[in-house]
C-alpha cells in the first residue's frame, strides 16, 4: 500500500 493507514485504534501504521 502507499503511505500510512489509519487503525481503528486512532494510531497510525506505516504500510508499503
Amino acid at each position: 500500500r502507499s503511505g500510512p493507514i489509519r487503525r481503528a485504534k486512532g494510531g497510525w501504521t506505516p504500510e508499503e
